[in-house]
């Protein structure tokens, strides 16, 4: 037997498709040059994008993307190698009715709109990230521009790959129409929410990074979605919280304007105190505290004469970033607060009556 005749030796045969020893060779050829080249270009791509100092995502990103073309390719020399026919395999009808055929290329198709969606996003970011950072935007706007951005690349691929399977859209439309308004009806506050979700990513009312009081929590914003905005509390719990519930109700936004906000802690001492004293330690407790900004200047406001004691409001300023902390800060006033009245004398009443007993006769 002569080499070409082995060459040329049927392992497997069906209908007209035959595969041969060759096409074996060439498909084991195909597949060491498939490993190789991976390796290869894995390589020389991360030391390219290390060089051009890409975070860690980005490389990943690429490196991904690099890697699907290649398999893309690989997979058409596989095809060919193994003596099939590409447009016939392309053409293969896997879903057949009267108004819908789906094909392999449908679906091959789909699937290409859909990654360079995704991937002409992540472009699109990286793009924008040194726009962001030579006109220094803050991160709550760069997450909403990339949020909507995404949206709206998304809605379009997502629409043109079901359009690419050979969907009619307008069929689609046009019958679901009736059910859309029952599902209009009955999901209107998830409607709400997403209606919501928009206006705060434009109107940028909120941010990523905020800090906002609502029902009695408070935590930093962790992101802000389409229909619910997540909110890390300080006890480190996320808080999902509808969109709905931050646009049409009060929300305390702590930093909205500034990074620094004013707090207060509240103490009595007794009449016949030295108030001058009082005033003394009260500023100097304030002042020894490490996490109390210098400026603005700290306040102690004498609020008043309560029914058994002499009120004072010690009010001061501190960095936003310590707002996991502020309980611990207050505490730490209390303490030092008791512990300089102790050494002065100063006494902190606690509520006194005064109760009168009336005999009859």
């Amino acid at each position: 037997m002569t080499i070409q005749e082995v060459l040329q030796f049927k392992i497997f045969s069906y209908a007209t498709y035959s595969f041969t020893v060759l096409n074996a060779i060439f498909l084991m050829i195909t597949l060491v040059l498939m490993r190789i080249v991976i390796k290869v270009s894995e390589k020389y791509i991360r030391r390219y994008l290390q060089h051009l100092d890409f975070s860690t995502p980005n490389q990943i990103v690429i490196q991904r993307f690099a890697r699907s073309l290649i398999y893309i390719f690989g997979i058409l020399l596989l095809i060919t190698s193994a003596g099939l026919n590409v447009s016939v395999i392309l053409s293969y009808t896997i879903i057949e009715s009267n108004q819908l055929e789906i094909t392999v290329s449908n679906i091959a198709s789909s699937i290409i709109i859909i990654s360079l969606a995704r991937f002409s996003t992540w472009l699109i970011i990286l793009l924008l990230s040194n726009y962001y950072k030579r006109e220094n935007y803050d991160i709550g706007t760069q997450f909403a521009v990339n949020q909507i951005l995404k949206y709206i690349i998304y809605t379009i691929s997502l629409l043109s790959a079901i359009q690419a399977l050979g969907v009619n859209l307008t069929v689609i439309w046009g019958g679901a129409a009736a059910l859309l308004v029952g599902f209009g009806l009955g999901l209107q506050q998830t409607f709400n929410d997403l209606v919501s979700g928009v206006f705060i990513l434009i109107e940028r009312g909120v941010h990523v990074g905020d800090i906002l009081e609502i029902d009695g929590h408070i935590g930093r914003v962790k992101s802000v979605g389409l229909r619910a905005s997540e909110i890390i509390t300080r006890d480190n719990i996320v808080i999902l919280v509808p969109n709905s519930k931050l646009v049409t109700e009060t929300v305390v936004n702590w930093n909205h304007n500034d990074d620094d906000i004013r707090l207060k802690v509240s103490v009595g001492v007794a009449y016949g105190s030295d108030l001058a004293l009082v005033k003394q330690l009260l500023a100097q407790v304030v002042k020894e505290h490490p996490n109390v900004l210098k400026e603005p200047n700290s306040i102690v406001r004498f609020t008043g004469f309560g029914d058994s004691s002499l009120d004072f409001e010690l009010i001061f300023w501190t960095s936003l970033a310590h707002f996991q902390i502020i309980e611990d800060i207050k505490s730490d006033l209390y303490f030092g607060i008791d512990q300089a009245f102790r050494v002065h004398g100063i006494t902190i009443p606690f509520p006194q009556r005064d109760l009168w007993i009336k005999k009859n006769g």
